[in-house]
C-alpha cells in the first residue's frame, strides 16, 4: 500500500510503466490514481514513480469544530497569492470557510440548504436552489481542472456533520473532477479531547448562539459519526486524524502542523499573514452575555430577533476576567460520557490519544453579579449598536438615491436592500422628505472628517470619509480625491477601478494616470499596474503629457515589469540606433559597456572603472568607445571618454516592490534590445562591466546573436548585489545566471574573462555552470588609480604626528553612516589630540534616515577643529586626496557587505591603509589572505566600532607595517588591474589592433 508520502518520491526510468489502483475500504470500483514510469532504488528497493508531471493532490479539511479551523481558513484565504506561488490553491466560494453553508447546501443537506435559502430570503425557490448548487460544483470543478499541478485545499468544519450519502456524493464528484488525471484525495481531521472540546463549545454556544450558562450543551462528542463515514468512503489510509493539542503540533503551532499534513513541512509560517480566530470568552463576559440571552434570545421563531444587534458578542468579548471553565463534576461527566467514543478513536488510529487526568477536587466557577445591573449594561450597548445600524441604513439608502439618479438601478436596489437589512423600520418615503437636511449634515460631517484625516495623513480614514462624500455627490472632483487617498492607503484595486471609470467620463489629466501608475508600481500592486497600463500608454502617446518633469524610475520599472519594452524605451528617452550598427568587417575599436554609469552625472567607482579601461586600452593602442546609461551623448567635458548614443538601462534604480522572475526576464529583454539598437556588433573586444540587476542574460543573448562565429575577446565584470544576497529571490536569480552561462558556452571562438568580487560569487557562478570559464575574484578593478594620487611619505609616522582616522564613500545605513557622528565625538573625547578625523558625509541624507540618532552629536563634530568634514559628493581628485590623508580607514559596514564588494576597502588596501572592518564577510578574509591584519568588530554597533577604532590607534605602528606589505603584494601580483592588464596584453596582438604590439609591463608603483 502506498501512503500519501509515497507520491513525493516520484522519479522515472525509461521503458518501465506502472499503474497504482486503490482497492481500499469504500472503493467499490478500483480508482486509477497513478499511471506513469518508475525506477527502483538499488539501495532501498523502493519504487519511485513519475509520469512527467505533478499529481493533483486534493486535501479536504473537515474540522472538527473548535479545533482552530477558522484560524487555518483565515490564513489560507488572506495569503492566496503567496500560497499559489508554492503550488497550493485554496478553494473558496463566497466566504472564508463555507460557514454560510454553500458547500453542504450544494450536497443536498436539507438542514443546511434550508438555512442557506432562509438567510438569503429565497426560502422554497427550487430554481434558485439548483442554480446555487450548480454554481458551487462548477466553481470546484474549474478550480481543480485549472490547477492540475497543484495541491488543492478545501476546508469546512460543517463537512464533518454531513450525512454518509453526502460524503459519497462528495467523493464521487471529486473523482469525476479529476477524470483522466493522476490524483490523490486526503481527508484531514483534527480531534480535540472531549472535556476541552465541551468547554470551548459551551462558551461558543453562549457567545454566538444565544445559549445561557445554566443550559449546557450535550456532553457527548460523536467521533464515530464524524469520522466513520469518511473512513468508509475514502479508506483509513487516506484519512489523517490529528490530535488538537499544542504539545503535539509540529513546531508547537497549529499552522505548522497543518502545513505538515499537506506535505509542506518546509514552509516558514512567519512568511504568512494570519491571526488566531475565535478567541475564548472570559468567565465574566460569558455571564454577561448569558444574562442578556435569557431576556433577548437570538431568534424569535425562525427569524433573527430585531431587538438584538448583530455581533453583540464581539463587543463583550473584550471583557477580561477568569478563564472560562466548567466544574470538576461536569468534567468527569463529559469524560465518562465519551469513554467509548475515545476508545473507538484509539482503535481506528492505533494511537493512545487523550490521556489527560482529572482530579476530583471541587472548583467554584460561578461569578456573582447583580442581574439588573448586568442587563442594563447589556441593553445600553445593544441599543447603541442598533442606533449605529440605523445610521448605516441612512447612508446606504442615500447612496441608492444617487445611483438611481445615475440610472444604475441594480446597484441602487442593493443599496436599498442593505438599508432595510440594517433597519427594517426605515421608511423610504419619510426619509425622502427629510433627505435634503440629512444629506447636508452628512456631507458636512464627512468633509470635517476628511479634512482632519488628510491633515494627519491617516489615509484609510481619509479614504473612508471621501468615499462617503463621493457616494452622495457623485462628482468627478470628489472621485479624484478619493482615488488619491485610496492609493496612499494601498487600496489599489478600488482606486484603479475608480480611475478607469473617471477616464471613461473624460477630463482626467495625464499626471493623475502617471501618479497612479507610479504608486501601484512602487507598492507592488501587480493587478493595478497591469490594469492601468493601457491608459498610461495613451498618456505616453500624447507628447505633451508623456514624461512630465523628468523620467520617473518607478514608472520605468513598472513598464519593464509589464514587458512593454518599446514603451519603456520611449519613456526613458532612448536614442535612435546609430548608423554604424550594420554588420561589417572588424573594427579597430574596443567597446566598453557600463550600464550603471552616466558620464555627465557619474562619479565615484563607475567613473574610475571606465577611466581604468580607457588608460589600459590607450596604453595598448586600442581605440575605445564607451556606452553608458540614460540621457547621455557625446564626449564628457574635460575627459577623453568618447561616449556614443547611449544605453538607457537605469541600473542604479533602488530595489522595487515588483521584482519577481517576470521583472528579471524583462529587464534582460530590455538590456538585449538596448544592445541590439545601440552597440555595433562588428568588433572583437568587448568589456561589459557593472552587470547589475541580473542583466547578464540580456548581454549573453546579444553576444550569441551578433558574435557567435567571431574570435571574440570578452570581459564580463559582474558587480551584482542580488547574486547570493536575497534568499527570497535566490532561486530565480540563479536560474537567470544559469541560462546566461549556457548561452555564453555557445560562443565557440570566444575568449572570455569573467570576474566577480567575492569568493561566494565565484562559487555560485561555478555551481551554476561556469566551470569551463575563466572566472576570477577581482574586487574593484580600478583601485589601482589611487596610486596616481598618493603623496610622498614614509612607512612610519613622525613621533609628533597625529593619526588620522577616516570615512568616505556613499552615506547609507548599510555602510554604518549613522554611527559616525557619535563615534567621531567619542574618539576625540577619549584620544584627544592623538587623532584627527577626515570624513565625507552627505549630512542632509544622513539626517533623513538617521534623524535623532545623529542630531545630538553632529553639532559637536561640525565645530571640532580636529575634524575635516566634507559634506556631499566630491570629485575624483578630491576623493583620492581625502583617502591619501587617512592613516586608518574605518568601515562600519553591515548587511549586504557580508557578500558584496567595497571599492573603498580595496583602495585602502592598495594604499597600505590600516582598516577597521566587520569580522563577518569577505573583506576581512581577503585582507588576512594577503597578510594584512585589520581590526575587526562582530556587529556594527557604536560600542563595537568604538572599541575597534581605539585598538587600531593603539596598535597603529605594528598594523601599518603589515598593511604596507599587503599593499606591495596586491599592487605587484594580486591586484585586479594587474590581472586585467595581463589578460589584455596576452590577447590584443592577435586582434589586429593598430599599434597593439606587446608593451613591457609598467613597474608597480611603490608607496
Amino acid at each position: 500500500m502506498f501512503t500519501n508520502r509515497s507520491f513525493d518520491m516520484l522519479s522515472t526510468r525509461p521503458a518501465a510503466r506502472v499503474q497504482l489502483i486503490f482497492h481500499g475500504p469504500g472503493y467499490q470500483q478500483p480508482v486509477r490514481v497513478f499511471c506513469g514510469s518508475y525506477r527502483e532504488d538499488r539501495d532501498s528497493g523502493a519504487l519511485h514513480l513519475n509520469d512527467g508531471r505533478k499529481m493533483i493532490r486534493i486535501y479536504v479539511h473537515i474540522g472538527l469544530t473548535k479545533t482552530g479551523s477558522t484560524t487555518i481558513q483565515d490564513l489560507f484565504l488572506n495569503n492566496r497569492p503567496l500560497l499559489r506561488s508554492r503550488g497550493i490553491v485554496y478553494y473558496n466560494d463566497k466566504s472564508r470557510n463555507f460557514s454560510t453553508n454553500d458547500f453542504p447546501a450544494a450536497l443536498d443537506e436539507k438542514f443546511y440548504l434550508e438555512r442557506y435559502m432562509r438567510l438569503r430570503g429565497l426560502y422554497k425557490d427550487e430554481i434558485l436552489k439548483k442554480k446555487h448548487q450548480n454554481e458551487v460544483f462548477k466553481h470546484i470543478r474549474k478550480t481543480i481542472r485549472r490547477n492540475k499541478s497543484a495541491k488543492i485545499v478545501i476546508s469546512s468544519e460543517v463537512l464533518s456533520a454531513i450525512k454518509p450519502q453526502s460524503v459519497k456524493k462528495l467523493k464521487k464528484f471529486l473523482v469525476k473532477c479529476c477524470k483522466d488525471e493522476e490524483f490523490s484525495i486526503r481527508i484531514i481531521c483534527y480531534v480535540r479531547e472531549p472535556v476541552s472540546w465541551f468547554t470551548s463549545s459551551f462558551q461558543e454556544e453562549i457567545k454566538a448562539r444565544g445559549r445561557t450558562i445554566d443550559n449546557p450543551i450535550d456532553v457527548k462528542v460523536p467521533f464515530r459519526f464524524y469520522l466513520r463515514k469518511y473512513i468508509n468512503a475514502f479508506g483509513i489510509e487516506n484519512v489523517d486524524v490529528r490530535e488538537f493539542n499544542p504539545n503535539q503540533f509540529a513546531e508547537g503551532s497549529l499552522i505548522a502542523d497543518f502545513f505538515e499534513a499537506i506535505g509542506e513541512s518546509s514552509v516558514n509560517i512567519h512568511d504568512f499573514d494570519y491571526q488566531t480566530q475565535n478567541e475564548s470568552l472570559s468567565l465574566q463576559a460569558a455571564r454577561i452575555i448569558s444574562e442578556f440571552n435569557a431576556v433577548h434570545p437570538l431568534y424569535v421563531g425562525e427569524d433573527l430577533n430585531r431587538a438584538r444587534a448583530l455581533g453583540l458578542h464581539k463587543v463583550f468579548g473584550a471583557i477580561a476576567g477568569d478563564k472560562f471553565a466548567i466544574p470538576r463534576s461536569m468534567q468527569r461527566e463529559v469524560a465518562a460520557a465519551n469513554k467509548h467514543e475515545v476508545a473507538w478513536l484509539r482503535s481506528v488510529t492505533g494511537r493512545s490519544v487523550f490521556n489527560k487526568k482529572y482530579n476530583s477536587s471541587p472548583r467554584k466557577i460561578a461569578v456573582e453579579y447583580n442581574s439588573q445591573s448586568l442587563l442594563a449594561l447589556a441593553e445600553l450597548i445593544n441599543n447603541t449598536l442598533l442606533e449605529a445600524q440605523r445610521l448605516r441604513a441612512i447612508v446606504k439608502y442615500y447612496r441608492g438615491i444617487e445611483l438611481d439618479a445615475a440610472n444604475q438601478r441594480e446597484k441602487a436596489l442593493l443599496s436599498y436592500q442593505d438599508a432595510v437589512k440594517f433597519d427594517p423600520d426605515f421608511a423610504p418615503a419619510r426619509q425622502r422628505l427629510a433627505g435634503s437636511i440629512q444629506l447636508k449634515e452628512q456631507l458636512a460631517s464627512h468633509r470635517v472628517q476628511a479634512k482632519a484625516s488628510l491633515k494627519d495623513r491617516d489615509w484609510p480614514k481619509a479614504a473612508k470619509a471621501l468615499e462617503e462624500i463621493y457616494a452622495i455627490t457623485n462628482e468627478q472632483k470628489h472621485r479624484l480625491r478619493l482615488i488619491q487617498a485610496l492609493q496612499n492607503a494601498g487600496e489599489f484595486a478600488e482606486s484603479t477601478r475608480l480611475l478607469l471609470e473617471a477616464l471613461d467620463e473624460g477630463g482626467v489629466k495625464g499626471r493623475v494616470v502617471r501618479r497612479a501608475f507610479h504608486a501601484a508600481s512602487d507598492q507592488g500592486a501587480h493587478e493595478a499596474v497591469a490594469g492601468l497600463a493601457p491608459a498610461f500608454k495613451e498618456v505616453l502617446a500624447d507628447r505633451d503629457e508623456s514624461r512630465g518633469v523628468s523620467v520617473n524610475a518607478k514608472i520605468w520599472h513598472g513598464l519593464v515589469w509589464l514587458g512593454d519594452i518599446d514603451a519603456a524605451l520611449d519613456y526613458a528617452g532612448a536614442p535612435s540606433a546609430p548608423s554604424d550598427v550594420s554588420p561589417g568587417p572588424p573594427r579597430e575599436t574596443a567597446i566598453v559597456v557600463d550600464p550603471a554609469f552616466a558620464p555627465e552625472t557619474g562619479h565615484g567607482h563607475h567613473a574610475n572603472n571606465n577611466q581604468l579601461y580607457l588608460d589600459l586600452l590607450s596604453k595598448l593602442g586600442a581605440p575605445v568607445a564607451f556606452y553608458g546609461t540614460h540621457e547621455t551623448t557625446g564626449t564628457r567635458g574635460g575627459t577623453a571618454f568618447d561616449f556614443r548614443p547611449t544605453l538607457t538601462v537605469r541600473m542604479y534604480t533602488p530595489r522595487r516592490a515588483i521584482e519577481d522572475e517576470r521583472w528579471l526576464r524583462n529587464i534582460n529583454e530590455y538590456f538585449y534590445t538596448e544592445l541590439r539598437r545601440q552597440v555595433p556588433p562588428n568588433h572583437e573586444l568587448f568589456i561589459c562591466h557593472s552587470v547589475r540587476h541580473t542583466t547578464i542574460l540580456g548581454l549573453a543573448r546579444w553576444m550569441e546573436e551578433t558574435q557567435r562565429d567571431k574570435p571574440l575577446k570578452l570581459i564580463i565584470g559582474i558587480i551584482d548585489s542580488d547574486l547570493g544576497f536575497f534568499p527570497d529571490r535566490d532561486e530565480m536569480i540563479r536560474s537567470v545566471y544559469a541560462e546566461a552561462l549556457e548561452v555564453l558556452k555557445r560562443l565557440p571562438d570566444a575568449d572570455i574573462l569573467m570576474y566577480c568580487e567575492t569568493q561566494k560569487h565565484l562559487e555560485i557562478l561555478r555551481e551554476l555552470g561556469g566551470e569551463g570559464f575563466d572566472i576570477r575574484i577581482l574586487p574593484y578593478v580600478a583601485s589601482s588609480l589611487a596610486l596616481n594620487h598618493i603623496s610622498p611619505g614614509t612607512t612610519e609616522p613622525a613621533e609628533d604626528s597625529r593619526i588620522t582616522l577616516g570615512y568616505l564613500g556613499g552615506t547609507r545605513h548599510e555602510r554604518g553612516a549613522d554611527i559616525l557622528p557619535h563615534l567621531i565625538r567619542s574618539t576625540r573625547e577619549v584620544l584627544g589630540d592623538a587623532i584627527d578625523w577626515s570624513v565625507q558625509l552627505d549630512l542632509g541624507r544622513l539626517k533623513r534616515f538617521a534623524g535623532p540618532v545623529v542630531e545630538e552629536h553632529l553639532p559637536a563634530v561640525e565645530s571640532d577643529p580636529g575634524v575635516e568634514l566634507v559634506d556631499g559628493r566630491v570629485s575624483g581628485e578630491d576623493y583620492f586626496a581625502l583617502l591619501d590623508r587617512m592613516d586608518i580607514v574605518v568601515l562600519p559596514y553591515r548587511h549586504r557587505y557580508e557578500v558584496t564588494g567595497s571599492g573603498v576597502f580595496i583602495e585602502g588596501l592598495s594604499l597600505g591603509k590600516v582598516q577597521v572592518l566587520p569580522e563577518k564577510g569577505w573583506m576581512t578574509e581577503y585582507a588576512r589572505r594577503l597578510g594584512c591584519d585589520p581590526v575587526t568588530f562582530p556587529v556594527a554597533t557604536f560600542e563595537n566600532v568604538l572599541a575597534a577604532a581605539k585598538e587600531a590607534v593603539e596598535r597603529y605602528p605594528e598594523l601599518r607595517t603589515k598593511a604596507l606589505k599587503a599593499a606591495e603584494i596586491w599592487n605587484s601580483e594580486e591586484g585586479s588591474a594587474v590581472q586585467v592588464e595581463t589578460w589584455l596584453r596576452e590577447r590584443l596582438p592577435s586582434t589586429g589592433f593598430e599599434g597593439a604590439t606587446p608593451v613591457p609591463a609598467a613597474p608597480a608603483r611603490q608607496l
